[in-house]
């Protein structure tokens, strides 16, 4: 007995092969039992794809980077000095021209960095928890933990006082966390800023894996991260500028390694295929 051959199709987006387009005549040749079992088989495979697809991981090696090299360029004066009659006059005079809205979105950043919170510039369908977005996931987990290995130590080095605990009579304490945020922020270094350098070292990785036309608006909501924290009253200008000057150069460091390299290809893989299924503004 002759069978026609069966061919099998992959999705563009997915690779994942569809079950063979078989008609009413071969039907009657397969039995109900073999049917059921290449059913079960297919759901099984698909299953394990989707596991195998969660599970993904990007490792990078730490740069060759001495943290306390931005000291030199910008150095985080202590209580008493110039940026206590300067640098706090900025931050006052940021909080008296707040406006609802920018307020409202420092707030929502003032938890951990998310690079979710760029959906902004790319769209509704960049989310925390989409399945289509795990190796773009993974990167961005990489990067931003790399980043925050070099600016923690740089925190606990300088330990520098936030303007909120230097001169709580004219700075205001405007996060939405209350007085727990505000007795975990008084333990942590004000100098650098860690929504600076993850803000920026996410518009930077995110700028690898879009379009070019993305870039601009990518960049300038980076910096917004580290701004919305002077708005805040939880950092001097000067902690924002050393944030994004730090995730600057682990940025130089890692954009030439294999690893990165091939995971940027994986997430801008997911991110153009999300891209093509996503209306146009």
């Amino acid at each position: 007995m002759k069978f026609r051959s069966l061919s099998f199709t992959h999705s563009p987006l997915t690779s994942v092969p569809h079950p063979p387009n078989v008609s009413s005549g071969m039907k009657r040749l397969v039995p109900r039992r073999n049917a059921r079992l290449l059913a079960g088989a297919l759901a099984f495979s698909l299953l394990a794809f989707s596991l195998v697809k969660a599970d993904v991981t990007v490792t990078l090696d730490p740069p060759a980077l001495d943290f306390k090299d931005v000291g030199p360029y910008i150095n985080p004066a202590p209580v008493g000095m110039s940026q206590k009659g300067f640098e706090l006059y900025l931050v006052i005079d940021r909080q008296r021209h707040v406006n609802p809205v920018d307020l409202a979105r420092a707030r929502a950043e003032d938890t951990m960095p998310d690079p979710y919170q760029f959906a902004d510039v790319l769209g509704e369908w960049f989310k925390k928890g989409n399945p289509n977005l795990v190796h773009t996931d993974a990167l961005l987990k990489a990067a931003m933990d790399m980043t925050e290995s070099f600016v923690g130590p740089a925190k606990e080095y300088w330990h520098r006082n936030r303007p909120c605990f230097q001169d709580p009579a004219d700075v205001e304490f405007l996060p939405s966390g209350g007085d727990e945020e505000k007795d975990r922020l008084r333990k942590s270094g004000s100098f650098p800023s860690g929504h600076s350098a993850d803000g920026t070292m996410f518009a930077l990785v995110l700028s690898d894996i879009t379009p070019a036309s993305y870039r601009e608006k990518l960049i300038a909501r980076g910096v917004q991260f580290g701004d919305d924290r002077v708005l805040l009253g939880v950092h001097f200008p000067s902690d924002v500028v050393a944030g994004r000057w730090l995730a600057e150069k682990v940025y130089a460091g890692i954009k030439d390694e294999p690893a990165y390299k091939a995971a940027v290809v994986a997430a801008r893989a997911e991110i153009t295929a999300q891209l093509s299924l996503s209306p146009s503004d």
